[in-house]
């Protein structure tokens, strides 16, 4: 009965938007890097929500990672989630992400980096791909 309750309450929130932290710096000045796979060189995987494997949720989650050009995740924005469990680890990991500046003509540029999360109950840990 519990799992049911958690699965409709999941199923239910999963609706809510959930909003995305902010940056300080304008979009608009943000440009994508030549290089289409940025190096990644510190930071977690997020976890599956332990509420949500033992309800048995899946889902994919996709977010949009606005890199500065220290290599600093500045924004996290959640494009797509099977509901706000998911999407709040996925913010609380991806905020700690530390990548390698991009350069461009010589000199680090911000980047904008599009992030997705298969989230299976095989083996009871996230996939993480670029995409």
């Amino acid at each position: 009965m519990k799992k049911k309750i958690i699965a409709a309450t999941l199923a239910a929130a999963s609706l809510v938007a959930v909003p995305a932290v902010r940056a300080s710096a304008p979009v608009a000045q943000t440009k994508r890097a030549e290089n289409a796979d940025p190096e990644k060189i510190s930071g977690e995987r997020p976890q599956y929500p332990e509420e949500a494997r033992e309800a048995g949720v899946e889902g994919k989650l996709t977010a949009w990672l606005h890199v500065d050009a220290k290599g600093d995740v500045t924004e996290v924005e959640i494009k797509e989630s099977p509901g706000p469990l998911f999407s709040e680890e996925a913010i609380a990991k991806f905020s700690k992400w530390k990548f390698k500046p991009e350069i461009k003509a010589g000199r680090p540029i911000a980047f904008i980096g599009e992030y997705t999360i298969i989230f299976r109950l095989k083996d009871g840990q996230p996939f993480v791909s670029n995409s």
